[in-house]
């Protein structure tokens, strides 16, 4: 209660000293002056999306300070980057004084990525071009200096990162991380592969059978399955430790379904020969780091959500379509209503489609392509 209530008064009082800073606006540097402020107050999976933008701005500009704003409970995977990371998940006195103390010359370049609660922030920081999306909220546009803008037309969300990128090299083999160590207790995996169980939703779990499939594909390339995700409900979670239970004869299998943090977890997807998930934040993490990767689509739209894009040749993603059942989102709040998905987290049909309907053929075919 305390906590809450301290948050309010710090965030109010800050809000109210940066509308009075109206009147006295901060200096306005050169673009060329001052660090590079890169806000990126991003989901998981949207934060390695941004990856290829943040190492390409470390790339084009190695003399210059480059600060990242990003979700403390990111700042494992933000630290990757291997530049200045501030952790903040809302506005307050210490995010601006850890911002003035990182380039207390200002901000000659401000970048930011569907971030626009950070905006107001500026009023205190001297700080030269601000790019940007336009958010729905016209006050923080106002601070935009280059507006990038959003397709009217659906595109992969992939490619509105890549729009962020102003020099022409987008080419995804050239912009990546490079793998991790592995910590001592996955020194004796091996050669494996990753299956992610990694959703919190019941509607995107993968039907057994789908499961059943990948570990007989996993046995033929003679390479570890590593699970990783979240434990399940109890009656789906029993079913799915049967089936591990009955294939520890023909594959080596090692549960590490909530087992892992955040670190642990980019350790082994960095090392990993392949992987194959559910669409979810860790596949993009896969791409960043050239992990060869399939994604089963099931409720998203892979027209939107998938790899058609020629700067992922080590990706596949598998979908049923159309998808008849699914609902409309926006993008990031963005008014541009093409964003489709569905956001159940429980099927109300009695077969779940999506997922059911996935060709195993293809899967197969992409299976080995991929991981041999």
């Amino acid at each position: 209660m305390m906590h809450s209530l301290f948050r309010r008064l710090n965030k109010s009082s800050l809000l109210l000293y940066l509308f009075f800073l109206k009147a006295f606006p901060a200096k306005k540097i050169k673009e060329s002056d001052g660090s590079i402020l890169v806000v990126a107050d991003l989901f998981f999976g949207d934060l390695a999306m941004a990856g290829r933008l943040i190492i390409q701005i470390k790339k084009e500009n190695p003399s210059r300070k480059i600060i990242l704003l990003s979700k403390f409970n990111l700042g494992d995977a933000a630290n990757l980057f291997e530049l200045t990371v501030i952790n903040a998940d809302y506005l307050n006195w210490r995010i601006l004084g850890e911002l003035r103390k990182a380039s207390p010359d200002g901000y000659g370049r401000v970048i930011n990525i569907f971030s626009w609660k950070w905006l107001p922030l500026l009023e205190a920081l001297p700080h030269g071009e601000l790019i940007s999306h336009l958010g729905v909220k016209p006050r923080s546009n106002k601070a935009i200096s280059k507006i990038i803008s959003i397709p009217e037309k659906p595109i992969p969300a992939s490619m509105i990162m890549f729009d962020l990128l102003e020099s022409s090299s987008k080419d995804a083999e050239n912009i990546h991380l490079n793998s991790l160590s592995l910590s001592n207790r996955f020194s004796d995996l091996g050669e494996y592969l990753i299956i992610h169980i990694g959703t919190s939703h019941h509607a995107r779990l993968w039907p057994l059978d789908l499961i059943k499939l990948l570990f007989s594909l996993c046995q033929i390339t003679q390479k570890t399955i590593v699970l990783t995700g979240f434990k399940q409900e109890d009656a789906y979670q029993n079913a799915l430790d049967q089936i591990v239970d009955e294939h520890r004869q023909k594959n080596k299998i090692v549960n590490l379904m909530s087992q892992t943090n955040l670190q642990e977890l980019l350790e082994l997807v960095s090392n990993a020969k392949g992987i194959v998930s559910v669409d979810t934040g860790i596949i993009h993490w896969a791409r960043l780091f050239l992990v060869p990767n399939i994604s089963l689509m099931g409720q998203s739209d892979n027209k939107l959500f998938g790899v058609k894009s020629p700067y992922f040749k080590l990706s596949r993603s598998i979908a049923t379509e159309p998808l008849e059942c699914q609902d409309k989102h926006t993008f990031h709040g963005i008014k541009i209503n093409w964003v489709n998905t569905c956001a159940r987290s429980e099927c109300h049909l009695p077969s779940r489609l999506c997922f059911d309907g996935i060709n195993r053929q293809q899967i197969e075919k992409d299976f080995f392509e991929l991981f041999g």
